[in-house]
């Protein structure tokens, strides 16, 4: 907690038409009310250690489906830094994606040929648990 500001659910939304993973790193930066000075590089390892301090519990990111492969990849960099750092204390990740009819949200980036694709797919598929109290969405409206 840093000048008694905690913000245990920190939400975003995806960058648009910029694919770098610094675009979205700013981005969080921004939602703890902190500018984007200086080399993404030092800031990148920065934002690791604000979230720890700030107290973020879970991550949203509102328009998913605009991430980039560097995006998710740095996602999973960082959700992984957080949790080998301070395993007590895992950050939650929720990506908001909108889809139409028949179509998997994010299906084009994880069909991607990449070689650090499997970072993340496996996880693809998998049942995620849910809070208590939540449902799945099954589509149609309530």
């Amino acid at each position: 907690m840093i000048g008694g500001r905690r913000f245990p659910v920190l939400a975003v939304t995806a960058p648009k038409n910029d694919p770098r993973e610094a675009a979205l790193g700013n981005l969080l930066l921004a939602a703890l009310g902190l500018g984007a000075r200086g080399r993404w590089s030092e800031r990148k390892y920065l934002l690791f250690e604000l979230l720890v301090q700030y107290g973020v519990e879970c991550l949203i990111c509102d328009d998913a489906h605009d991430l980039s492969m560097p995006h998710l990849i740095f996602l999973k960099e960082l959700t992984d830094q957080l949790f080998l750092a301070f395993p007590s204390h895992p950050l939650g990740l929720c990506l908001v994606t909108a889809g139409r009819g028949a179509s998997i949200p994010l299906k084009e980036v994880f069909d991607q040929e990449d070689d650090d694709v499997d970072a993340i797919s496996p996880t693809i598929g998998l049942p995620s648990p849910l809070l208590s109290g939540c449902q799945p969405y099954r589509g149609g409206s309530a």
